[in-house]
């Protein structure tokens, strides 16, 4: 996400997946309205794609910590 000068630290997504909070290491809280992202779903979806691309894929712990699943 743009506009932090560092690494996030956290992000939220509103229920209907359209608001996406993030919170940055240099302290800074930003919103991003998201009219193309669609669901958390298909979000989900589009970093699994991205993430198959560099030959990785989630670990359980980024599950667990970004997808809380058990």
């Amino acid at each position: 996400m743009r506009g932090h000068r560092g690494p996030l630290s956290a992000a939220a997504f509103a229920p209907d997946g359209r608001l996406i909070v993030t919170a940055g290491t240099d302290g800074t809280v930003r919103t991003y309205a998201c009219d193309l992202c669609g669901t958390v779903d298909d979000l989900v979806r589009l970093a699994t794609l991205r993430l198959a691309s560099t030959r990785r894929s989630f670990t359980a712990v980024e599950r667990r910590l970004y997808l809380h699943e058990d």
